[in-house]
């Protein structure tokens, strides 16, 4: 996937921190969140993210000769046959820095499985093919909990997300850069309501065709958008909700962190700086970095403990205004079972199992020197003060949605 080609073992920071957390709740019975402050943690997650691959460029000797020469041999290979993908066809790259390191980002999109091409399609001018169309099925997740498993395990059932030069251009034309293939919207939930929001939407997944494909959104952006989603999508739209200990998920996040930045970036002690500051107050994290700059260096955490405070609000409004056609899946089960997420997608979906189910290694930062073991007395104390918060909500979550989550008691078990 894109997402792993950018950062080594992992997605950059699952782009849900900078895709969830992107998506401004605008509705009253919506968690709230700031789209501008996350969009601009986005940017600088992902510049680092080419920061370190511009590096190991470097450490690999790798120069802007040998790239642009690969580029000039492929442009002249696909000018003649419509069905090569051209270098060209990618987006502008004018965000990305140095020639070489642009044109190592685009020899990895042709590369990717995901990746399909559009006759005639020159970002920034695509001509598409028809108006787009919804997705057949939207992964809304939650962050650190394997939305890119489950993604390619639908890929597996022949589902695919839209990885194309359309939708690269969207995305820089929207931010700046492209990243991981999620959709943030530019004004929130209510971009679900507006014919001119559905219409962009809509556009992302064309041609309607699919290449052979159903269209997939993995798009965490969604999570917070459930009663909107209800509204506009049409009735045999599937969807899945990944979920997490989302304790766990906040320390998986300090682990992340300290992978793109540092060690010295986010660590138990920030953690807690973090803890404090956000349990101690009915503000948002987005309010209260605003006058904290030592909490505003560490609002991705903020965010991630943020999602998981909400948790049970957003199994709720799915359930509301989805019902059956949403299936809720357990992060903890698919490590448990590697066979777990393609078996239960093809059920959801009433499609048939291929015969090798197994989707292989969940991605981790256990082997980064950066990572640090959820255990020892700084776990233990971490585990102290989210204890009192979050046990009485996974007990709340397995008293109230037994059928959905029938061991979330023993596999959520970091606060009991």
């Amino acid at each position: 996937m894109l997402a792993s080609l950018l950062l080594p073992q992992a997605s950059p920071l699952d782009q849900q921190a900078s895709a969830r957390s992107l998506a401004a709740a605008a509705q009253p019975e919506t968690p709230a969140s700031s789209s501008s402050s996350r969009k601009q943690i986005a940017r600088r997650l992902y510049e680092d993210a080419l920061a370190w691959e511009q590096g190991k460029q470097s450490r690999e000797s790798r120069n802007v000769a040998v790239a642009l020469e690969r580029q000039h041999a492929l442009t002249e290979a696909s000018s003649g046959d419509g069905d090569h993908e051209s270098d060209q066809d990618l987006g502008s790259g004018s965000a990305l820095g140095p020639p070489a390191l642009a044109l190592g980002r685009q020899h990895r999109l042709i590369e990717d499985p995901h990746f399909r091409s559009i006759p005639g399609c020159k970002p920034p001018n695509c001509t598409m093919p028809d108006t787009g169309s919804f997705p057949a099925v939207m992964i809304a997740g939650q962050g650190k909990c394997g939305t890119n498993a489950l993604a390619e395990a639908l890929y597996r059932l022949n589902y695919n997300y839209p990885l194309t030069q359309y939708s690269i251009a969207v995305e820089e034309a929207r931010q700046g850069w492209s990243g991981e293939v999620n959709w943030p919207h530019l004004r929130g939930c209510s971009d679900f309501e507006t014919k001119e929001g559905v219409a962009e939407y809509k556009q992302l997944f064309s041609p309607v065709g699919g290449f052979g494909y159903k269209w997939l959104d993995k798009s965490t952006a969604d999570v917070a958008c459930a009663r909107e989603i209800a509204m506009s999508f049409p009735e045999d739209t599937k969807f899945f909700n990944i979920m997490c200990d989302p304790v766990m998920a906040v320390w998986s996040r300090m682990n992340q962190l300290r992978q793109v930045y540092g060690k010295s970036s986010s660590d138990p002690t920030e953690l807690d700086y973090v803890l404090k500051k956000r349990l101690s107050s009915d503000a948002d994290c987005s309010e209260l970095s605003q006058s904290d700059k030592r909490l505003e260096q560490q609002r991705e955490l903020c965010y991630q403990l943020e999602d998981g405070l909400h948790v049970f609000d957003f199994i709720h409004l799915w359930k509301k205004h989805l019902g059956n056609r949403t299936k809720f899946l357990l992060a903890e089960q698919s490590k448990q079972d590697r066979s777990y997420l393609i078996r239960e997608a093809a059920r959801h979906l009433g499609v048939p199992q291929p015969e090798n189910d197994n989707i292989g290694d969940v991605h981790t930062h256990v082997e980064e020197t950066s990572y640090l073991e959820p255990e020892g007395p700084k776990w233990d104390a971490f585990v102290d003060q989210m204890k009192p918060v979050f046990q009485p909500l996974i007990e709340k979550i397995a008293a109230e949605y037994s059928e959905d989550f029938p061991l979330v008691r023993t596999q959520w078990q970091s606060v009991f």
